[in-house]
């Protein structure tokens, strides 16, 4: 089931040295992504989206098939405890 849902691992962080961790890790990786080589960058537009969180996987299967289906390049992170998504597209505008 987590192969389907493109799930490659998770960590389970219970003290604040772990998730300080992990949040320095998310932080680094915004910035990476900005960071990004060439002409398309990515693009914060679909920010916030939000679904129950029994969701989410549901969500983010069906939303990289259509960014796939579009050939485009990603990067996604957020909150799985909230049902919260950040994508971010590179386009070259």
């Amino acid at each position: 089931e987590t192969e389907e849902a493109g799930i490659i691992g998770y960590q389970v962080c219970n003290d604040v040295a772990s998730i300080g961790r992990i949040y320095n890790m998310r932080k680094k990786a915004v910035g990476l992504l900005g960071a990004a080589k060439g002409r398309a960058k990515p693009v914060a537009f679909a920010e916030d989206t939000c679904v129950p969180p029994e969701n989410l996987a549901d969500f983010i299967v069906e939303f990289r098939e259509l960014l796939d289906s579009k050939s485009l390049n990603y990067g996604m992170f957020g909150h799985v405890d909230a049902g919260v998504l950040h994508v971010r597209p590179a386009l070259d505008l």
